[in-house]
Formats: C-alpha cells, sequence, structure tokens
C-alpha cells in the first residue's frame, strides 16, 4: 500500500479537518496559546521557549566558528497552513500525492506548536545547501544539547520527504509532553516494518486499521488512541 493508493489527484477539500490523531505520517497538534508566542517579525512567532533556545544555540555556533543558521518559518496557524498545503500542490504543482509527503494536513503540523522551525543559512554564503554545509554539521552534533531534534531524518518512518530545515524543540516539559506521542512512535516502529509504516503513513489509520493496530501493536495503538 502507498499514499498513491489511498487518494487521488484532487485537491485539500478532500480532507476535512477531524480529531484523527495521526494521518499520513502526521500527528495532531493544537495551535499554541497566543501568549506563549513571541514575535521576531512580522511573519515570524515562536513559542517563547523555542526563541529562548535558538538564540543560545545561534550564540554557540558562532562561538564555534560555524555560520549560525537563520529562521525562515515558525509558528503557522491552521489557515496559514492551509495555504502553504496548496502553494505546493497547485503553484508548485506537485499534487496532492506529493504535497503529503512534505507538508502536513491542517491540524497535523508541529509547526501549530509554536516549537517548530524552519532554517536556512545566510543568503551571502556561496553554496546555501544546508544538508551539506558545516552549519548542518554541527546541528547534527549539537543541537540536542540545546533541545533541538531534526524532524524528518533520511528514511524517516512517518515517509516525510527529507528535510534538514525542519527542527524542533524538545526541551522544556510542555514540549516532552507534547511530542512524547513521536517519541513514542519511534521507539516502538520497526523501521523494516513495511505494513506498519504503510499503516502510520495512511490517511486515518485508527479509523481504517483500528483493530489491526489494537490487535498487532497494542503499544502504538494506546499512543495513538490518547494522543
Amino acid at each position: 500500500m502507498s499514499q498513491s493508493t489511498v487518494i487521488d489527484s484532487t485537491g485539500l477539500e478532500q480532507f476535512e479537518k477531524n480529531d484523527s490523531s495521526i494521518r499520513f505520517g502526521h500527528l495532531r497538534y493544537q495551535e499554541v496559546a497566543s501568549e506563549n508566542l513571541v514575535c521576531l517579525n512580522d511573519e515570524l512567532w515562536l513559542h517563547k521557549h523555542t526563541a529562548f533556545a535558538f538564540f543560545e544555540m545561534s550564540n554557540a555556533m558562532h562561538k564555534d566558528g560555524v555560520v549560525p543558521v537563520i529562521i525562515k518559518n515558525g509558528y503557522r496557524s491552521y489557515e496559514r497552513q492551509t495555504r502553504t498545503f496548496e502553494y505546493y500542490r497547485v503553484k508548485k504543482e506537485l499534487g496532492t500525492a506529493k504535497t503529503l509527503t512534505r507538508v502536513a494536513l491542517p491540524g497535523h503540523s508541529e509547526h501549530h506548536t509554536g516549537f517548530a522551525i524552519d532554517i536556512r543559512l545566510p543568503k551571502q554564503i556561496e553554496d546555501r545547501r544546508l544538508s551539506r554545509s558545516d552549519s548542518y554539521k554541527w546541528l547534527k552534533k549539537h543541537a540536542y544539547q540545546y533541545g533541538f531534534y531534526e524532524s524528518y531524518k533520511r528514511d524517516n518512518i512517518f515517509g516525510v520527504i527529507f528535510e534538514p530545515w525542519h527542527w524542533c524543540f524538545n526541551g522544556c516539559a510542555e514540549s516532552r509532553a507534547i511530542f512524547s506521542t513521536r517519541s513514542l512512535l519511534l521507539k516502538h516502529i520497526d523501521p523494516s516494518d513495511q505494513v506498519l509504516l504503510d499503516i502510520i503513513r495512511s490517511n486515518d489509520p485508527m479509523i481504517n486499521y483500528s483493530d489491526n493496530l489494537f490487535e498487532k501493536f497494542p503499544k502504538i495503538y494506546s499512543a495513538l488512541a490518547t494522543h
């Protein structure tokens, strides 16, 4: 089973917002409370804990002689996630199936929490391919010390494309609680179990594969049922 076999080529209108705990490999997340957001500029808002930790990490990169990365995206509302999805589906001409491997459905994005960031290198850097940079190598080695993890590594279990630019803060009690189900899935999903991977990456596993998960993967079922 693959994503192309469970969806057609129409747009976002076929996916109504619902309370499904996971859809196409993306867990459901509530939008962060506005009082917990801080503004870095007119277009960029972050959870206050994310902002503080990022500035600490950026200073450490500078001290280590590495070019500090720049945040280009942070908190996204449900409405903005909708626009982002349609941008890739329509303007970038990816279609629905490919878009679902890189953009979460509205209601299922880590960006809703204010803890997720998309980063880039400064524009003056000649080779701006992040995944080949010393900055990325530094992040892979040191980001965890500041509470950040790379959400979608190569060949991740969630079926999302490799996103070296997408990182998430998990260094406070609030973020650890929010991402606890994600942590449990990473711990208990065998990346070689293609049947389970296909279920997790499908449209609505807890509706379409509930019995299968309950019988064969009780820990995963329990985590998703309480998410």
